[in-house]
């Protein structure tokens, strides 16, 4: 079973960059981000001790890998970058800044002819492992990632009681220092979260060399302000008719 080429992930994010936000700090989430959880039917406020900082922003990383059909299924470096694309947070001591990632619609893009999908994971519920594997590959600078040596997966009841997930994934790749809003971060990492059926949610954590020593306290500051909403979902039209294609 072949695993999902990177390449889709940083050419949409990348498609992003266009969109102009603003820097000024604030206490509130924008409009964008509000739109979009709505939309999504998911809760993402800004958590104690963070302030927002831009309504959108590109973190661009390493290059992707590609698995090649044309080689017999080789990996190989793609000239494409992956990069992650959000509101920016910062905590009130400079220390760490999150991003919150957009959601991607073509996650919802299933496709169910093997003789075409160049991909592993053919349900939407499995994309967000497509993803990180992207990320891990690009950063770690190799093809050959078992997910399971690098990525801490949480499910089950602690799952729900922190996000109403279904899973909780964890995972740093290491990265260059980044000079952001007047410090440098220089420790990356990255969450998702998955429920089945509904969008996967992506926040990237970048930390200073001391913000980095009580990481957990910065993120665990999401409780409360990151979740799927209860209720049922009202799918968009788009969904449903692509649910139905199938």
């Amino acid at each position: 079973m072949e695993r999902n080429s990177c390449c889709k992930i940083g050419m949409v994010a990348l498609l992003g960059c266009c969109i102009v936000g603003y820097s000024q700090a604030q206490n509130t989430m924008s409009d964008l981000v509000n739109k979009e959880s709505d939309k999504f039917h998911i809760k993402r406020t800004i958590p104690d001790g963070f302030h927002f900082i831009e309504d959108n922003r590109s973190m661009v990383f390493d290059t992707c890998w590609d698995k090649r059909r044309d080689l017999g299924g080789v990996w190989k470096k793609s000239w494409h970058r992956i990069a992650a694309l959000g509101a920016v947070l910062q905590s009130a001591d400079r220390q760490c800044e999150v991003i919150y990632h957009y959601i991607i619609e073509g996650q919802f893009h299933g496709v169910r002819n093997p003789a075409t999908y160049r991909g592993a994971y053919m349900e939407q519920r499995w994309g967000h492992r497509d993803v990180i594997l992207g990320y891990l590959m690009a950063q770690l600078g190799r093809s050959d990632i078992v997910f399971d040596d690098y990525v801490t997966v949480i499910s089950g009841r602690e799952a729900r009681r922190r996000f109403n997930a279904d899973s909780v994934f964890v995972f740093e790749v290491p990265i260059e220092p980044l000079h952001w809003d007047g410090e440098v971060y220089t420790h990356c990492v990255s969450m998702y979260l998955s429920r089945k059926d509904r969008a996967y949610m992506g926040f990237v954590w970048l930390f200073t060399d001391e913000g980095y020593k009580c990481r957990q306290e910065y993120m665990d500051a999401l409780e409360g302000h990151v979740a799927y909403k209860r209720g049922r979902w009202h799918k968009p039209d788009w969904i449903k008719r692509m649910e139905k294609s199938k």
